[in-house]
């Protein structure tokens, strides 16, 4: 469409009327001498920049002949504009938007420097490439449901939380207030808008995984989601009789295998056991095959 008429058009725009009927069209009551609505050139004049405006905001070049650009300029890019992060009202969402909100990751940047992440970081993917410490913002910044992809190519690096803030690690009530990243570990925060952010999904997050359980002292287990639980410990036997040795924690199912070595240089003698169970199992130190000792002996235990 354009500004093309039949005959009597003028090269500039006409005025609004001073004193506008404001309401709607009638076709008038001569009865009641009640004229007809007179829409006038001004009437004209809006809606067609109305429309005109749509056309040249999709940048398509006015064409009279043309009577589908009304339409093709609604279908264009340009028109609608993309509302600003975190909106969340009834407004039009472009493409664009739905992408940076619910899509994918709104893009990948860099960090070799130590610094603080800020709202321009949410929703991307931030690369850590130094052993550096990278601080989060404030969790009242960032709205409730929004976060950060976090992935470090060196070892050494760290998120930090920013003031009082708390990092739940996703165990019971138990939080955190730094999280050590190793090289090729990412770790995927999200804040509740309020002063907590919660670790929600990353390799680096596997440690607080009930499926990854552990206790790493030195009696100790390990478990793996397979259900396969490592168990390990020490124990020095009786010269007299077997000796009851209890797991760090009872096999849910059963005990499948275990060794049990004595300690070198720790005493002489061999060690064996019996009546492997999912609590516990019998040890008994040998200086021969029928003479008992007091062994110090290690034990690797496998059950689930």
């Amino acid at each position: 469409m354009d500004r093309i008429f039949e005959s009597g058009a003028a090269a500039s725009p006409p005025s609004a009327p001073a004193s506008p009927s404001s309401g709607y069209p009638t076709a008038g009551n001569p009865a009641l001498a009640i004229a007809a609505t007179k829409p006038g050139p001004w009437w004209y004049h809006m809606i067609a920049e109305e429309m005109m405006a749509i056309i040249a905001a999709a940048s398509i070049t006015p064409d009279h002949t043309d009577t589908n650009q009304l339409l093709d300029a609604l279908r264009a890019a340009g028109v609608f504009q993309t509302a600003a992060q975190f909106d969340n009202t009834t407004k039009v969402a472009t493409t664009a938007f739905v992408k940076r909100a619910l899509g994918g990751l709104r893009g990948i940047v860099g960090k070799t420097t130590a610094g603080a992440l800020g709202a321009a970081d949410v929703g991307k993917l931030v690369d850590i490439n130094a052993a550096i410490a990278m601080t989060l913002p404030a969790a009242s910044s960032v709205p409730n449901g929004e976060g950060f992809y976090l992935h470090s190519t060196e070892a050494g690096a760290s998120v930090v939380r920013a003031g009082a803030d708390v990092i739940y690690t996703g165990i019971g009530t138990n939080t955190i207030t730094t999280r050590a990243l190793n090289s090729g570990e990412h770790l995927i925060l999200i804040s509740d808008g309020v002063s907590a952010w919660y670790i929600v999904g990353g390799s680096a997050a596997l440690i607080y995984s009930t499926a990854f359980g552990a206790s790493l002292g030195a009696a100790g287990y390990q478990k793996l989601p397979s259900g396969l639980i490592v168990q390990w410990g020490t124990v020095t036997t009786s010269a007299s009789a077997d000796t009851a040795v209890t797991f760090p924690i009872t096999f849910p199912t059963a005990g499948r295998s275990l060794q049990i070595a004595a300690i070198s240089g720790a005493s002489s003698g061999f060690a064996t056991y019996n009546t492997l169970a999912a609590a516990g199992f019998n040890a008994a130190g040998w200086t021969n095959s029928s003479t008992r000792a007091a062994v110090a002996c290690s034990y690797l235990a496998l059950g689930h």
